[in-house]
């Protein structure tokens, strides 16, 4: 009987380690930056309701500052973000508050089935449903968040 608890407890640690360290691997894909280099002090996520909408949050902090890497990389563009962008950060609650002070970089990406361009915030709120990623690096801290947002 404790040889089946144990059993169980173990495959239980591994496909909990497992997910874990693949969305962190899926993240850093998208952003094209290598998260195994940085420590994730959060990570939420609440995909899996009605058409898998949700929400992800992650906070990572590196050791080494990354934003050589960020600036080689056309995908992500210095801060500060754009108009709708700021918005998006204040209606959505995305990140902490002062989040325009960062100094660094940040990522876009809109998901969105009516999106044109995914690089182009201008039509984030031109739809009733958002699909976006936002994410931002301080360079102050070495802190990455990320945030994903579908409704």
């Amino acid at each position: 009987m404790k040889k089946k608890i144990l059993c169980v407890l173990l495959i239980t640690l591994l496909l909990v380690l497992g997910n874990y360290r693949g969305s962190r691997d899926r993240v850093g894909r998208d952003l094209q930056i290598n998260l195994r280099a940085g420590t994730v002090l959060e990570d939420k996520d609440t995909h899996g309701g009605f058409h898998g909408d949700g929400d992800r949050w992650m906070v990572v902090k590196f050791e080494k500052d990354i934003s050589k890497q960020l600036e080689e990389n056309d995908d992500w563009r210095e801060m500060p973000l754009t108009e709708n962008l700021e918005v998006a950060v204040h209606s959505f609650a995305l990140f902490p508050d002062g989040v325009e002070a960062f100094e660094g970089y940040y990522y876009f990406r809109d998901y969105h089935s009516q999106s044109t361009d995914p690089t182009d915030d201008s039509e984030l709120f031109a739809r009733y449903s958002y699909n976006f990623v936002l994410a931002i690096y301080d360079s102050q801290t070495r802190t990455l968040y990320y945030s994903e947002t579908d409704t």
